[in-house]
């Protein structure tokens, strides 16, 4: 029966100290929420389209031998596809045998018959020379010294001779001059083997079909292996230069919009690599049935992964606003929502709220909290109606 008694007293002082524990408020410190400016970022969904897009098309007839795969970025002047033309490449082959022939013609003019024709002109001069000079030597001895008429005649014939000689090296010198007709001949005959080269060129470079500007690939229209005639289309190329980001942002944004505004953009497959863009136009009009203005954004260089129509996150830079902040220890869980403990009456009692945007040590209060309440600033270790006495009350 004492121990009985001994153990309630004991269970008393406990209860008893407790409740005196509960009776004594806590110091703590506290502060009314306060406005916070930040700045509001507006955010779109965006996606890539091209002002213009070309249909790319064979320029010979042949069997398709490679092309270009959709969505490949390729650079202007870079193949886009090759047909097999063989045809053509003997056609090339013999033409440019021909100028190789050619020239090795018009080289040997210069170099060999040009001289030896200059030479053979040198030599029948002397010889025709010689002969003159012999038959004069026989005209002044006749008239001392009893010369034969058949000497005569035999001097008289060969003269004849070396000058036929002269007169033909003379020709033939003269043809294979510049200007002469064996020159001309030869000249001609290199230009046309080069004019026939230049049209064997051109056939086979239509079999390889360059891109006209940077651009992407959109879609094929043939597959490797067709045959094509001249100007059946092959794909369709959109220009990088073109590219644009449309996107449409709600109309109550519109004061805070401006052309040449800086956004950021992000694509959710690349989400490491955003990238800026400007805008280039506001649409004068508004949507309004969805109640929406349309943006244009345009960029000095866009990256090499965008497709056309491919989606993006677009967040453009606003003004700034205020917002009600409490300091961001102050938030807590209690019964699984989030909220704060608030200074009432000299009690504590929590208050769930709906936290938003955290800066410089203080979080946005959404909703459930009104300017002019009081809210514990350390929160950790509260119950609901325990006693406070606060230290500090920050305005």
């Amino acid at each position: 029966m004492k121990k009985t008694a001994v153990a309630i007293l004991f269970l008393l002082l406990i209860v008893g100290g407790l409740f005196y524990w509960r009776q004594q408020p806590l110091t703590v410190d506290a502060e009314t929420p306060r406005p916070l400016a930040f700045r509001q970022s507006l955010v779109a969904t965006g996606r890539v389209q091209t002002e213009a897009t070309l249909a790319v098309r064979a320029e010979t007839d042949g069997r398709l031998r490679t092309l270009a795969a959709e969505g490949q970025a390729v650079r202007a002047g870079e193949v886009l596809a090759e047909l097999d033309d063989p045809d053509g490449e003997v056609q090339l082959a013999q033409a440019e045998a021909a100028v190789r022939a050619a020239e090795l013609e018009w080289q040997r003019l210069a170099q060999q018959d040009r001289p030896q024709a200059l030479l053979r002109r040198d030599q029948a001069r002397v010889l025709r020379q010689q002969a003159q000079r012999q038959l004069d030597n026989l005209n002044a001895l006749k008239l001392s010294q009893d010369v034969s008429a058949d000497a005569l005649a035999a001097a008289r014939e060969t003269l004849a001779l070396r000058d036929s000689d002269l007169q033909q090296a003379e020709l033939t010198l003269a043809a294979v001059r510049e200007g002469g007709i064996d020159s001309r001949r030869r000249e001609a005959a290199l230009a046309q083997a080069r004019a026939q080269a230049r049209t064997a060129q051109l056939r086979r470079s239509r079999v390889r079909v360059l891109s006209p500007v940077d651009g992407v690939v959109l879609q094929r229209q043939v597959q490797p292996g067709e045959r094509v005639r001249a100007g059946d289309s092959l794909l369709e190329l959109a220009a990088r230069q073109g590219r644009e980001v449309v996107a449409d942002l709600d109309e109550r944004w519109l004061p805070q919009l401006a052309v040449g505004q800086s956004a950021t953009l992000l694509a959710d497959a690349w989400p490491d690599r955003p990238f800026t863009a400007q805008i280039t136009r506001i649409s004068p009009g508004i949507d309004s049935l969805r109640g929406t203005v349309r943006l244009r954004l345009g960029a000095a260089q866009w990256p090499e992964f965008l497709r056309e129509g491919l989606t993006l996150s677009v967040q453009i830079g606003g003004g700034e606003v205020l917002a009600l902040t409490v300091p961001v220890t102050a938030l807590t869980q209690a019964d699984g929502r989030s909220g704060v403990w608030l200074a009432r009456d000299g009690r504590a009692e929590f208050r769930a709220v709906r936290a938003g945007r955290k800066a410089e040590g203080r979080v946005e209060i959404l909703s459930g909290l009104a300017a002019g309440e009081t809210v514990v600033s350390q929160s950790a270790g509260l119950k609901a109606g325990q006693a406070l006495r606060l230290r500090s009350r920050a305005p």
